[in-house]
C-alpha cells in the first residue's frame, strides 16, 4: 500500500482537534472527553499508518479497531454527554445500544455486526439531535449535522473531485467536533 499523506494529514487534523476538544471539556463533561478520545486514538494511529508505505498489520489492526470503538462506543458516549442532566432515559438507552453492539458483534456475522455498530452510533446521534433541539443548543444541531454530513453523505470510500472522500470526512469530522465543543462549554 503506498503513504497515503493527504489522509495522514487530515487523521492529524481530526487528531488535534479532539485534543483541543478533550482539553476544553474534560473537567466538565467527563463521559464526552472520553467518547471523542477514543477517536483521538483512531486519528492518532491513522496519521502513523497513512504515513508508512507499508505499515506493520498491527498497525492496520490498532487503526481499525480504534475506529469501530470510535463509532460503537464515542459517539454514544457524546450523546450521553448532551442527555445526563436533562434526558435521563436517553443515558441508559445509550449504554444499552453501546454494550449490546459490543457483545452482539462478537458473536454474528460482519453485515449483522456492522447493522448493530451504526445503531449504536445512531442512536448516540439522534439523542443529540434530540436534546439540542429540545434546549436549541445551535452549536450542537452544527456539530450533528457534520457527523450526519459526513456519514451519510460523503462517506470513506472513493474520490470526490480528485480528493479521497476519507480525507473529508476527516475534516468534517474535526469541523463537528469543533461544534461539539461549543455547544459543551
Amino acid at each position: 500500500m503506498p503513504r497515503k499523506l493527504s489522509t495522514s494529514l487530515s487523521d492529524l487534523v481530526l487528531a488535534l482537534s479532539v485534543v483541543h476538544f478533550v482539553y476544553c471539556v474534560f473537567w466538565e463533561n467527563f463521559f464526552a472527553a472520553f467518547g471523542l478520545s477514543i477517536q483521538g486514538m483512531a486519528a492518532g494511529v491513522g496519521v502513523y499508518r497513512f504515513a508508512l508505505s507499508h505499515p506493520d498489520s498491527s498497525v492496520t489492526n490498532a487503526h481499525t479497531t480504534f475506529s469501530w470503538l470510535a463509532q460503537v462506543a464515542g459517539v454514544p458516549l457524546l450523546g450521553v454527554s448532551f442527555a445526563h442532566n436533562t434526558i435521563p432515559i436517553m443515558v441508559n438507552l445509550n449504554f444499552l445500544f453501546v454494550v449490546c453492539a459490543v457483545v452482539a458483534s462478537r458473536f454474528v456475522d460482519a453485515g449483522l455486526a456492522k447493522l448493530l455498530t451504526e445503531a449504536a452510533s445512531g442512536f448516540g446521534m439522534l439523542t443529540i439531535l434530540v436534546v439540542c433541539l429540545r434546549f436549541f443548543n445551535l452549536y450542537g444541531l452544527l456539530g450533528a449535522a457534520s457527523y450526519i454530513a459526513s456519514g451519510l453523505v460523503i462517506g470513506s470510500e472513493g474520490y470526490l473531485h480528485g480528493i479521497p472522500r476519507v480525507d473529508i470526512l476527516h475534516y468534517v469530522l474535526a469541523i463537528g467536533n469543533i461544534f461539539f465543543r461549543m455547544a459543551l462549554v
